[in-house]
């Protein structure tokens, strides 16, 4: 499901929400946005990933590098999908 503006609850469609990917404005009421509490804690677990595959399979830091770079690339492509906005940024703790 693609995010709604929190502002004017107007859907995003895919192209609008990589456009708005870092700034998260609204396109259609250019109102601020921001990630849910939810989505940016799954974030910053998922950044950290990489670091337990590299200690338990003793893998190379240039394949994890490697490893790394398609992830981005498939998140890139899906974010879109999966992300939850919010109206006010919370604090994560």
């Amino acid at each position: 499901m693609l995010p709604t503006c929190q502002h004017c609850h107007t859907p995003w469609t895919y192209t609008d929400t990589l456009k708005n990917m870092l700034q998260l404005r609204c396109p259609y009421c250019q109102q601020k946005n921001y990630l849910s509490k939810k989505v940016r804690m799954r974030d910053a677990l998922f950044s950290l990933l990489p670091i337990p595959i590299m200690i338990l399979f003793n893998v190379s830091f240039p394949w994890i590098l490697g490893l790394g770079a398609n992830i981005i690339l498939v998140l890139a492509l899906i974010y879109p999908y999966i992300i939850q906005l919010s109206k006010h940024e919370d604090p994560l703790w």
